[in-house]
């Protein structure tokens, strides 16, 4: 198969940045007017609740479930678990958690753990506990290794985190239709969770467009300088 725009894009963009190191010209209007137009991307579809109810029946471990669940009730990125560590979860009323994401980078952010998303972490963090491990606020708040006391205890990362539903969705068999090209399908096994948590934001009316994006994580113009969103 032909490469599509967005792989022709980010090949042309190393090539001319290697080109303008160099002082060497380049006429990328003329290239970029060659590119093929942008294909309808894949991935557009969000996870259902049935499909979620579906993979917490089939997910394994206490681990597991947790991971769908804060998914499911963060629509956080994957890779948010590699930073986050117990000391970035607060209490709050009607018995949920306050997540700080990103902490002291530029993307910081908090998102919200309701009841049952509360009460899968803290069994998931009880398990370690009785298994031998001492958790603190400096733990992370999910790690990579079954046995925490004779192994080096590290987070778990995008990778894991992907392999995880991977094996849920197969034996679950929830259907996921592949993309004319092969490579993606309609529902992305991470991205998924995230689809789901935006559009029950964007449906409610009662949460502004701006809420709704420091939620997601977007960055919308100056709302991130201006908008305060200390008061959780």
């Amino acid at each position: 198969l032909a490469p599509g725009a967005s792989a022709i894009t980010v090949n042309l963009a190393s090539i001319s940045k290697f080109l303008f190191i160099n002082d060497k010209e380049l006429k990328l209007h003329k290239l970029r007017s060659l590119i093929p137009e942008r294909r309808k991307p894949a991935g557009k579809q969000a996870y259902t609740n049935d499909q979620i109810r579906k993979m917490l029946e089939f997910a394994d471990t206490l681990r597991n479930k947790a991971v769908i669940h804060c998914l499911s009730a963060g629509g956080f990125r994957a890779g948010a678990f590699e930073e986050m560590k117990w000391k970035h979860i607060s209490e709050m009323p009607d018995n949920c958690y306050c997540v700080t994401v990103y902490p002291d980078s530029t993307h910081e952010y908090v998102i919200f753990l309701h009841h049952e998303a509360r009460k899968a972490l803290d069994e998931y963090a009880e398990e370690r506990r009785t298994q031998g491990e001492h958790v603190t606020p400096e733990s992370f708040v999910f790690v990579n290794c079954k046995s925490a006391v004779s192994e080096v205890i590290k987070p778990m990362t995008s990778q894991n985190v992907g392999s995880v539903l991977q094996r849920i969705v197969e034996k679950a068999k929830i259907p996921r239709v592949r993309s004319e090209s092969g490579k993606r399908f309609d529902i992305s096994i991470g991205n998924g969770f995230r689809k789901r948590f935006n559009t029950i934001l964007k449906s409610n009316p009662n949460i502004s467009f701006a809420i709704a994006e420091r939620m997601m994580d977007h960055k919308t113009y100056l709302e991130s300088v201006y908008l305060d969103t200390s008061d959780k």
